[in-house]
């Protein structure tokens, strides 16, 4: 940053970095943090880098929820499954999420803001919802007939994300499996906007 002559950095995180939410009771400030996965953990440990160790350099740190929009790998990669008439369906979980437009938005008031502060934000669109209305939404957008729904059961899943991340460390691949499995095998990933909201007067 000195070479480069900023004096701002706004370090986008995650939700993971905090850790799963209890159902009906999103993340509302931080705390308490314990990650469940490699990335969480990540996340983690960038925020507390940047805690430290830069008095020239203006930080914010933004934990935004699950982000969707144009050049979202992930759910595009269901809808294309999906539209093959085949829907695999992962355990039932409520979900906070962000338009990708949304967060763009948020980080240019972030940066029309004179002295923002450290953070971490919570970044959500303040609505959560259960992934089966997600499933919902996805059939209506790509198929012509209901498709067939495959539940994937959560034990299943919590047994095959150890062995997959285990897997990932030893070979390099899979990595973005073993977070995707960890991911759902907690019961809920929600978080409020509310603090981000009245700190930069975004909506």
């Amino acid at each position: 940053s000195r070479v480069a002559g900023a004096e701002r950095f706004i370090f986008l995180s995650s939700i993971s970095a905090q850790r799963p939410s209890p159902v009906g009771r999103p993340h509302t400030q931080p705390g308490s943090e314990a990650p469940v996965s490699d990335y969480g953990r990540s996340k983690l440990a960038g925020e507390q880098s940047l805690a430290h160790g830069h008095p020239d350099l203006s930080v914010t740190v933004l934990r935004p929820s699950t982000v969707y929009g144009p050049g979202d790998r992930d759910l595009f990669a269901l809808g294309r499954i999906t539209a093959r008439g085949l829907m695999p369906l992962p355990p039932e979980m409520e979900l906070s999420l962000l338009h990708v437009d949304d967060l763009s938005a948020l980080v240019l008031r972030v940066l029309a803001v004179e002295s923002p502060g450290f953070g971490p934000y919570f970044v959500s669109d303040g609505e959560p919802v259960f992934s089966s209305r997600v499933a919902d939404l996805i059939e209506a957008a790509v198929c012509e007939r209901p498709a067939l729904r495959l539940p994937v059961p959560r034990p299943l899943v919590s047994r095959a994300a150890p062995a997959l991340q285990s897997l990932a460390e030893a070979t390099g691949f899979g990595r973005g499996a073993a977070r995707a499995l960890f991911g759902l095998t907690a019961k809920a990933w929600t978080c409020s906007p509310w603090a981000a909201m009245q700190a930069f007067d975004w909506r």
